[in-house]
């Protein structure tokens, strides 16, 4: 046998780190069962409840703050006092509504979607207790016999 046609073969182990990588590419891929789509679904309405409201209630405020810097500019760098303390005012006016928009936008939306994660978390907590009674079962038939 020649020394060009011999086979060689390196294996190595992967690392911690490629192992979790590895994992978190398969659950992606993976089929999920009924639980683990419940729950995905309860996280998903769970952060467009809080997200929405968040993001908006931000929005307005970095814009009231914008305003409220144009009217600052306005009374110290353009030397329109009045101007200034009116749009001044205006972006503070501004700024002040975005928490209660907050609060009612929330408010709305925890409204619509509360039946349905409320829903979904007595399906998920059913289940997790009907499998622990069920683990249990199973452990006392077992101390049993």
């Amino acid at each position: 046998m020649k020394k060009d046609d011999e086979f060689k073969f390196n294996y190595s182990a992967p690392t911690a780190g490629e192992r979790k990588q590895v994992e978190s590419i398969r659950r992606i891929y993976a089929p999920q069962d009924e639980t683990n789509s419940e729950k995905q679904r309860l996280l998903h309405l769970n952060k467009k409840v809080h997200s929405l409201p968040t993001a908006l209630s931000v929005i307005i405020g970095v814009v009231g703050l914008l305003i409220l810097g144009l009217g600052m500019t306005a009374a110290m760098e353009w030397n329109s006092l009045i101007l200034g303390i009116t749009i001044g005012v205006i972006g503070t006016a501004i700024m002040a509504i975005a928490y209660p928009i907050y609060r009612l936008l929330f408010k709305k939306l925890k409204a619509k979607y509360s039946g349905e994660i409320l829903a979904l978390c007595d399906s998920i907590l059913g289940k997790e207790e009907d499998s622990e009674r069920s683990a249990a079962d199973n452990h006392s038939s077992e101390t049993k016999n």
